[in-house]
Parts: C-alpha cells; structure tokens; sequence
C-alpha cells in the first residue's frame, strides 16, 4: 500500500535488544514474542482519528544496526513523531540514544520544538537488573524537552499510554486511537522475495527427474512421473518390446497356417 498524505509517521529508534519490536507488537496485535529477531526495518499501520477523519498511523520498526544510517535519516527525515527506546537493564542503550538524538536534531533542525518525542525505557518486568534509574530517565527527557515513559512490552504495561501520549503532544493534528491493520515495509518485502526468489532457484536445479523432467514456475510439479494423459519413454519401449514378443511368439495353428500357405 503506498504511502498516503494523510499517513501520520512515526518512527521507532534504540539499540538492537531494547525491545522496539516487542513494543510495536504489542501495541498493533497485543502479542508478545519472546524470542529475539533482529529487525531491518518492518513498518505497521493503525486506523487512527486525524481531525475527525480517517487516517493512518505508520509505525516504522527501524534497525538497531549501525550499518544502515541512510536508512535511519530516511526514516527521520520522513517522521512526524519519534519514539526513542532504550532498555533500563542496559545502560549503554541508555548512552546510545544520545546519537539517535543529535542525528534527529541535525534533520529537523527549527522544526525539532514542534515534534513530538516519547523517551521510553523498556523492560520494566526485569526491574531486578535495573542499570537506568527512573530518576535518569526523567532527567533526560527534561534536557530533551520531551516526554518519558517507563514500559513493559512483556507485561503490557504503559505501551498503549507512550502512543496515545505521543498523539497527544502532536499540536498541529488532533487524532486518537481507533483501529489497526499491519503492513511491511518496501525494504522487507523486497528482502522476502528476494529470499523466496533464491529458494525457488535451488529447487529449480534440483528438482529433476529421471525422465528428463526438470521442475519450473511454469511446469507441473512431478515427482518422477510424467504429466498426467502422455506416456514416459519408458511406457513406450515396454509397449514396443511387448509388440515383438507377441510376433515372434506365435501359436502353433498360426505357424501351420502359415506354411500351408507357403506350400501352395
């Protein structure tokens, strides 16, 4: 679905493992994965109310990588709204989003005041291996002008309020929270289907029979029979072979007849 200029963006940024996806799911399909997928970059849409109109909440999942940064001033150049995550059982995810920060202030420059930012401090349930105090947090978003949250994408806590805050802080729009649909961003899709492309091309080669039948896009599938109503080249030598044998096989009234016949 392309983007339309009703499309409300806003984008999730923080260090690989804080929990940016959990986030996401959570909020978008109320599931929690616990197993850990590094993301390239996934985006999400929700119905949302924008001046009492329908429009579309994209949230864009961004990498936690360091190795795609035209990605990351693409994905900031492009957003309205900005969700900056870190974990508070990591400090130096705490540290990182400081770079996330500067990146965001050098895109938007003058217009920086009038975005709004959610700073969000992650994995509350595990508050047992807490390394960023609440207190730090708050300290940060104070310098930063912005608003704080802590959350838990596991336990659902807090994950709904940093959305709905962060609409609320969108002076130029007036929207809340109404449905939800997802879709993948252009980048991932053309990773899948790159992927199945490179699979499809391993079964390909393969994928051949006995007979000479290879497997293709626009071939039946066969698994070393021939396509159904013609014979394979073994059907027809048995026939062949069957053939001579009934002709050199004869009865003996067959070969009487047949030397009478010679004779007269």
């Amino acid at each position: 679905m392309p983007e339309q200029p009703t499309d409300y963006r806003v984008a999730v940024f923080g260090a690989g493992g804080v929990g940016k996806t959990s986030l996401v799911l959570r909020f978008v399909r109320g599931t929690f994965r616990e197993t850990y997928v590094p993301t390239i970059e996934d985006t999400y849409r929700q119905v949302i109310s924008c001046n009492k109109q329908v429009c579309t909440l994209q949230i864009t999942d961004t990498t936690g990588s360091h190795q795609f940064p035209a990605m990351q001033r693409l994905s900031i150049s492009k957003g309205h709204a900005f969700v900056l995550v870190y974990s508070i059982t990591n400090k130096a995810s705490f540290d990182e989003l400081q770079s996330f920060y500067n990146e965001l202030s050098l895109i938007k420059m003058d217009e920086l005041p009038r975005v709004p930012i959610m700073l969000v401090g992650n994995k509350t349930d595990e508050s047992e291996a807490r390394e960023v105090s609440t207190a730090h947090g708050k300290a940060l978003a104070q310098k930063w002008k912005c608003g704080f949250m802590e959350t838990s994408a596991k336990a659902n806590s807090n994950v709904k309020e940093v959305f709905q805050e962060l609409l609320r802080m969108e002076t130029r729009r007036d929207m809340t929270l109404v449905g939800e649909v997802k879709q993948r961003s252009k980048l991932s899709q053309f990773f899948r289907r790159r992927h199945n492309t490179l699979r499809e091309s391993t079964s390909n080669i393969s994928a051949t029979d006995s007979e000479g039948f290879s497997e293709s896009p626009d071939f039946p599938r066969q698994l070393n029979t021939a396509p159904v109503g013609t014979e394979t080249a073994r059907e027809k030598k048995s026939k062949i072979t069957g053939f001579l044998k009934r002709k050199t096989s004869k009865s003996p009234t067959d070969k009487s007849s047949d030397g009478e016949s010679s004779k007269s």
